[in-house]
């Protein structure tokens, strides 16, 4: 078991999209106003879903230290990477998200998780 690997950046993370994704899968199914029976609510649902099961697998296989090939490490990122990134504009279209007052909002949101992360950094207590 590979317990420098549960408490690195890459494990947090991964751990990270385990949570995010089971309760991503919570918040849709919580009247949402979006049905996940079909369109892009169904694929929306199914993306977190994915990436749930295979996030999942690949934490339990890295910290197992039974994964045999970094590139089936990066297909799974790829996959679910691109499977986020449908299903984030999916969603935008389908709630009509484009304005300028989301646009700001997304803006100060990644402007605090990049503020958070430098700080995090010149503490020393994240190494990237």
């Amino acid at each position: 078991m590979d317990t420098n690997f549960i408490k690195s950046t890459n494990g947090i993370l991964m751990l990270f999209d385990v949570v995010a994704s089971a309760v991503g899968i919570g918040l849709l199914n919580c009247n949402a106003g979006i049905s996940v029976e079909k369109g892009w609510g169904a694929y929306i649902l199914s993306a977190l879903v994915i990436t749930l099961i295979l996030a999942l697998i690949f934490y339990i296989l890295l910290v197992l230290q039974k994964l045999p090939d970094d590139k089936m490490m990066f297909g799974f990122l790829f996959l679910c990477g691109v499977l986020m990134i449908i299903a984030i504009v999916g969603l935008a279209i389908t709630i009509k998200f484009f304005n300028c007052l989301n646009a700001a909002i997304v803006l100060m949101i990644m402007i605090t998780a990049s503020l958070i992360i430098q700080l995090l950094m010149k503490l020393g207590l994240l190494k990237i």
